[in-house]
């Protein structure tokens, strides 16, 4: 415990305190439903649910970009082989 400088313990615990209060704090229009008093589980508000397609569309097209650079590299390769 001692080896470990008092203020680099300070940033940790208080890097470890914020990372602990996002993880806890409940997403805007909980992705995953919320669970009513009752037990009865709702479905995921409208906003979340485009949020989540937004999101999807988003990788989507990451993939589809990479996807593109990979076909590219690969057509120079071939071009460069032959």
């Amino acid at each position: 415990r001692s080896l470990i400088p008092e203020d680099l313990r300070n940033r940790v615990g208080l890097l470890v305190k914020h990372v602990h209060d996002t993880v806890t704090q409940p997403l805007a229009g909980d992705i995953e439903g919320t669970v009513a008093s009752d037990s009865t589980v709702s479905a995921p508000s409208a906003e979340a649910r485009s949020a989540e397609a937004d999101m999807e569309q988003q990788l989507a097209q990451l993939l589809q970009l990479q996807g593109d650079e990979d076909i590219s590299k690969n057509t120079q390769l071939i071009a460069a082989i032959q």
